[in-house]
């Protein structure tokens, strides 16, 4: 998974249900890249596991 932006590396990242349940059933392959500064001076950076391994997750939208 690739997630980018044009802030700094610790700007928070948006992903959906889907991408979270797949990090979950496949985190022994799971890789999250994240590019930021990317208009400025691109860097990143990978991490390996499920979003719960190195992220906080926080509720930001509902259906109904």
């Amino acid at each position: 998974e690739v997630k980018t932006t044009k802030l700094n590396k610790d700007t928070p990242i948006f992903f959906s249900q889907n991408e979270f349940e797949f990090s979950k059933e496949k985190k022994e392959k799971y890789h999250l890249y994240r590019l930021f500064n990317f208009d400025k001076n691109p860097k990143m950076f990978s991490l390996n596991g499920d979003f719960d391994s190195f992220c906080r997750k926080e509720t930001i939208a509902y259906k109904g």
